[in-house]
């Protein structure tokens, strides 16, 4: 599947409408930020789509309800991204969590198909003028100290790359991942650095991460 931005009109139009999942992150404490967010070419098709559309239009509402934090985790979704919020899910958060925790990506749209298979269109995306107030909006959070920001070295790789070209996510510069990132939580400021969710997160990392979680 190439990688592009979703065909699907409706869910551009969703996203066009809010451009993160779960809570607002302006008013959520903790914040996690993915490269992009990825559905199924088909996702229109599938059975699972009216209980997506259910959960962009309001996340809380949908955990609240459903008592899983996404929809990824329906037994009738099929697609790309499970394995991101199966991993999520062993922080077994229940949905008291959910006015708290959001997600938000590093382009505002929907995508399909896998980032890096094609790095050059995900570049193009995230460093294109149209994303510019997309990524101020996200620097916020990252400058809002009362807010915890949870990334993964590859994202910290994505914003050194856009502090580069664009002088936005300064607070990067000093950020140094070493290889203990497979099993510690690292911190700098309010930013929580951690080994990505799709890769071979363990559980000692998943109950730092929820420790994180209940106690900041």
């Amino acid at each position: 599947m190439t990688y592009q931005r979703h065909p699907s009109q409706r869910l551009n139009e969703l996203y066009a409408h809010k451009s993160f999942q779960g809570a607002n992150p302006e008013t959520a404490k903790f914040i996690f930020v993915g490269r992009d967010p990825n559905w199924a070419a088909n996702v229109e098709q599938q059975s699972s789509f009216p209980q997506i559309e259910s959960y962009l239009q309001d996340g809380v509402a949908f955990w609240e309800s459903k008592g899983v934090h996404h929809p990824f985790l329906l037994p009738d979704y099929k697609g790309d991204g499970k394995r991101f919020h199966r991993m999520f899910s062993n922080m077994k958060l229940t949905s008291e969590y959910a006015k708290n925790i959001s997600f938000v990506e590093l382009l505002p749209f929907p995508t399909t198909g896998m980032s890096g298979s094609n790095r050059k269109s995900f570049l193009s995306y995230l460093m294109s003028n149209d994303n510019q107030k997309h990524l101020l909006k996200l620097e916020s959070y990252f400058e809002d100290k009362t807010k915890i920001v949870f990334v993964s070295p590859g994202i910290i790789t994505d914003l050194r790359l856009i502090l580069k070209q664009k002088q936005i996510f300064k607070a990067v510069q000093k950020i140094e991942t070493t290889p203990k990132i497979s099993v510690d939580v690292l911190r700098h400021e309010n930013i929580r650095i951690h080994t990505h969710f799709s890769n071979a997160i363990s559980l000692s990392t998943l109950d730092q991460m929820r420790r994180i979680i209940d106690f900041e």
